[in-house]
């Protein structure tokens, strides 16, 4: 293999693996419920020492070093440890540690103990592929090498892309990274001791699974579900299922199961599973209570069908029309599969795979009831991302959007899961912003300990005071808590699920201590070969991962927060910034000698992305809705393009590529930790902590120049 077929398949291989890591790790274990963007900041760390290190002869340690990623993440997320959750002060998690019952000073040592622990497998993977990364970089040159790098990295993206959608698993995806390892690792010396063992143990983990019963496992392009069905034995003594409980990335997501009329009437069904069917006839049947005429229902629109309780419950009260929108294909599936009353083999349902915002943005109907029902999603948005899949569903301008195609005479009813005061607090000031009135709150009085479903509703009726409390439903009014501190849910600020806390004390020590262990590791590379050029990088490395999370979340409001618009963008990405390599390899001398230009369209392009008008274009689209989508991506693009032709520009002058490429790695380090300030600051404020870093490493560029100047004066 050629030094240049090696490189391209060592970069595909690092961004495969990472891109692994940062879907397997949050969704598996729940300690990353909080800490989502570690994983990605171990394996940045590990690839940036790697790199500066530049020492080919650690790329052979790469098996072992996978070896132990693969036992210890098996061990976490084969047992009841995957489950454990931390709970931080300010990002609520549906599993509470009190739950566990013992001291939480003891639980929060024994969880960061194990936060390291898993945190070693990515960095010292990383690492070893990045120190065969720098030496090939160093061997071939900088500008030729990135561009390889960059198309091995897009291929591998693709790859994973294609994997995820097909619903193979992460730990089996690691059987490719395995194989290219091995066709890197090829003719190294002891090849078959040193090398093959540590990998086909690692296969042999990859594969072992701890047996489930009858409960499969499914990852979707977004989350790991796991349906558990529960038994009974009915009056012949033969086994039925009850009910289906289906959970998202280890914790409950929704139930369902046979609550007709025709079950309801069985004798023979344990008492339990009885009174969970007529709970959940009764709770999903509290919207339509509300409609005074039923035959007004010509539309039904529900946000977040799920497995289809929701959409039964529109079957039964006579919707002539329903459009059933669900994120998750793989949910879908399992509601059409395994859902016993099969609402989605109803001719009057159109089951529509869509993101929530996405559809209410771009549907032609109008609708008597819209149902935002019970949406969460327990998911991340992209990987170094603090924004979840479902935040955009409940923002001031999601509510606008399904306002807008409502019926003059229709209705619109959020579910929730209430857990504390300030979720009924946040959702009613935001809702009370989009409409202009505030909504009408009920309680469903059925529930548990922890916490009670919430129906907020919207409409003309509500608005004319003509809604009241039906007496047939099990409901009171909701109390609503108002707290000064509650911030209203915005697309620039769209994190349902923080708490209204100033200061995260938990979060930030755990924050700190993975910052000091990282600059421990590259304390020698940070200290010896510091200068204003490889600070310099490290700025470009902090402030590119800015920009990219805050273009991915404008692109996912516009096209749809889905996998293949995430996919999609991250390759576009990519494609953009070989282009803009290319570029200065063909221009390199007259685009450098412009570096200065070249800032000023970067600042210029990021002062653009600020200034845009971002939500006036989502509410009210251009005449020709292509010339808006046109605006706003290249808006949201032009900033990046600027950005690579800086770096590229940079990089062709740096004196060693691999120590280059490692301070840049760890400053994505950076990067990925200061994303966490976009729940204090906004979204759209994160381009301006981008232009902080930018403006810094122009600064850092004008110092190299008088001192190379001084130099050069000097001799």
């Amino acid at each position: 293999m050629s030094t240049r077929q090696q490189l391209f398949w060592v970069s595909f291989l690092s961004l495969f693996f990472e891109l692994i890591v940062v879907r397997w790790l949050p969704a598996d274990i729940r300690m990353f419920t909080v800490f989502k963007n570690f994983p990605l900041a171990a394996c940045f760390v590990g690839f940036g020492v790697g790199c500066a290190l530049g020492q080919p002869k650690h790329f052979r340690l790469s098996p072992v070093a996978l070896l132990l990623f693969v036992g210890v993440t098996k061990i976490f997320s084969e047992t009841a440890l995957g489950i454990l959750p931390f709970q931080s002060e300010r990002n609520f998690d549906w599993f509470q540690v009190a739950e566990i019952g013992i001291p939480y000073w003891l639980y929060f040592i024994a969880y960061l103990a194990s936060l390291l622990l898993l945190l070693a497998g990515p960095f010292l993977v990383s690492a070893c592929i990045g120190a065969r990364l720098g030496a090939l970089f160093n061997e071939i040159g900088s500008l030729q090498a990135y561009s390889i790098n960059l198309a091995g990295a897009l291929v591998g993206t693709l790859a994973f892309a294609l994997a995820s959608f097909s619903g193979m698993w992460p730990d089996h995806q690691l059987l490719i990274a395995v194989i290219i390892l091995l066709v890197c690792l090829k003719g190294e010396a002891a090849y078959k001791s040193k090398i093959l063992l540590p990998c086909l143990l690692a296969v042999g983990l990859m594969f072992i699974h701890v047996p489930q019963g009858n409960a499969p496992i499914f990852w979707t392009p977004y989350t790991r579900l796991q349906l558990k069905p529960f038994t009974f034995l009915n009056a012949k003594g033969m086994t039925e299922t009850g009910r289906y409980r289906l959970e998202a990335n280890r914790g409950f997501q929704q139930e369902f199961m046979d609550w007709s009329d025709q079950f309801l009437q069985r004798k023979d069904v344990p008492a339990d599973i009885m009174s969970e069917a007529r709970t959940l006839n009764d709770m999903y049947a509290v919207p339509y209570s509300f409609v005074t005429t039923p035959q007004t229902l010509e539309n039904v629109l529900i946000l977040a069908s799920g497995t289809g309780n929701d959409v039964q419950s529109a079957i039964i009260h006579g919707a002539k029309h329903i459009d059933a929108v669900e994120i998750d294909p793989v949910t879908l599936s399992i509601g059409k599969k395994y859902n016993p009353l099969k609402p989605y083999s109803s001719s009057s349902v159109n089951a529509v795979c869509d993101d929530a915002r996405h559809f209410l943005r771009t549907t032609k109907r109008k609708y008597d009831l819209i149902i935002f029902a019970f949406l969460d999603s327990i998911t991340v948005l992209s990987s170094g991302s603090s924004v979840r899949l479902d935040n955009f569903v409940y923002t001031k301008q999601s509510i606008e959007s399904a306002l807008k195609v409502l019926q003059p005479d229709g209705l619109i009813c959020l579910q929730f899961d209430i857990h504390h005061a300030w979720f009924a607090d946040r959702l009613f000031k935001t809702m009370t912003q989009a409409a202009g009135y505030s909504p009408i709150v009920f309680a469903y009085n059925v529930h548990n300990q922890y916490s009670q479903n919430y129906y907020f509703l919207l409409g003309q009726a509500v608005k004319d005071k003509k809604i009241s409390l039906p007496k047939s439903v099990n409901l009171s009014v909701g109390e609503i808590t108002s707290s000064p501190s509650n911030t209203v849910l915005t697309d620039d600020w769209p994190y349902l699920y923080l708490a209204p806390v100033a200061v995260d004390k938990l979060y930030l020590f755990a924050v700190a201590e993975i910052l000091l262990l990282g600059l421990f590791v590259s304390r020698r590379i940070l200290l010896k070969q510091s200068s204003n050029q490889n600070y310099q990088m490290m700025s470009l490395g902090a402030a590119f991962l800015l920009l990219e999370l805050q273009s991915i979340a404008h692109l996912a409001l516009l096209y749809g927060n889905t996998w293949l618009t995430l996919s999609v963008v991250l390759s576009g990405v990519l494609t953009l910034i070989l282009l803009a390599n290319v570029l200065v390899l063909r221009l390199g001398e007259a685009i450098g000698k412009r570096i200065e230009l070249l800032y000023l369209g970067l600042f210029a392009a990021i002062a653009c992305s600020y200034l845009l008008p971002f939500e006036s274009i989502l509410a009210n689209p251009f005449p020709s809705e292509i010339i808006g989508y046109a605006i706003v991506t290249a808006v949201a693009l032009m900033p990046m393009f600027f950005a690579a032709l800086v770096f590229s520009t940079t990089f062709k002058r740096v004196e060693n590529p691999a120590v280059a490429l490692g301070f840049n790695s760890l400053g994505a380090v950076i990067g990925a930790l200061c994303e966490y300030a976009t729940t204090y600051i906004g979204i759209n404020n994160l381009v301006l902590v981008a232009g902080g870093f930018y403006a810094l490493a122009f600064v850092l560029l004008l110092l190299q120049r008088k001192a190379t100047t001084s130099a050069a004066n000097a001799g």
